[in-house]
């Protein structure tokens, strides 16, 4: 039986997704709506180096704690269909409005390729991204595109090969930067900046970089993630981790799931989540301030 890529690509509104959606699938695309909603959610099948990707632009997500009817079938897919790999496009000018969220998505237990787009628009404003400096800062692999022109196409093309052809964990072998971080080819390096290619290494591999809180927020995640169980994860494919920070930041559609599919749990749950977040600094603050936090340390580095 053949085996297909599976790869979503997701990010903030007008960050260049249906762009690189086009570039990957081509003319091979259906939209339909995301079941139960009017949100729109585009399919497409891309083929290249001999492999076969079902490839889906998923609607604008600028958090895992939703608001918008888009983010929410956003997350939706993401815990209902299974997904090889993320594809995470931000905008090269707002980096530390774009990367709470792919803490996020790491935090959930996502494979993540982060695409750095609109490269072009950073230099006209006077600024830099040296994408190897961040991928390393990350501990993630990440792409500089300017994906209007087609440049870094190719090179988010020949990662998602490599990890197609890695024995079937693609989480596995790609997901730290073991791999080069690559600039869009065309693009010249400026200074501050260093051509690199995609099969040249860049040290040793570790882990991705992950969000620290404060104690008090860590204590009642380690409650929360203990009554989870050990396979909460399985069916909703978003880590106990994840599941435990959106719980303490009283997201509604988390509080509902858990209330359901743990009842036993749920009287014992609820009493951390209150108890959390009482007082003038409740955790549902502290999360996501501790996520901007890191993202404007790593941006500005």
């Amino acid at each position: 039986m053949e085996r297909r890529f599976r790869v979503a690509i997701v990010g903030c509104p007008n960050v260049g997704k249906s762009v690189l959606f086009g570039h990957l699938t081509g003319r091979y695309a259906v939209v339909s709506n995301y079941p139960g909603t009017t949100v729109e959610i585009a399919r497409g099948t891309g083929w290249w180096d001999g492999f076969t990707f079902e490839v889906v632009d998923t609607p604008g997500l600028y958090s895992l704690s939703c608001v918008t009817d888009e983010e929410k079938a956003a997350r939706a897919l993401l815990m209902s269909e299974p997904v090889d790999w993320l594809v995470h496009v931000v905008d090269g000018k707002n980096l530390d409005r774009m990367l709470p969220l792919t803490f996020q998505l790491v935090e959930a237990g996502f494979p993540v390729l982060v695409v750095v787009n609109m490269l072009d628009e950073v230099r006209a404003a006077g600024l830099e991204v040296d994408v190897g400096a961040l991928s390393e800062r990350l501990g993630l692999p990440v792409v500089g595109a300017v994906l209007t022109r087609g440049a870094g196409v190719l090179e988010i093309k020949a990662f998602l090969s490599r990890a197609a052809r890695s024995a079937g964990r693609p989480g596995r072998s790609l997901a730290g930067p073991g791999r080069e971080p690559v600039e869009p080819r065309g693009e010249s390096a400026g200074p501050g900046r260093r051509p690199v290619g995609p099969e040249q290494p860049c040290g040793p591999p570790r882990g991705p970089l992950r969000p620290a809180y404060d104690r008090r927020t860590e204590r009642a995640v380690a409650v929360l993630t203990t009554l989870l169980g050990p396979h909460a994860g399985d069916s909703r494919r978003l880590s106990r981790r994840a599941l435990a920070l959106l719980c303490l930041q009283e997201d509604p559609d988390t509080l509902d799931l858990l209330r359901s599919e743990r009842p036993n749990q749920w009287p014992e749950m609820a009493r951390v989540v209150t108890e959390s977040n009482r007082g003038p600094h409740p955790v549902r603050h502290r999360i996501p301030l501790a996520l901007h936090h890191l993202a404007r340390e790593v941006a500005s580095a």
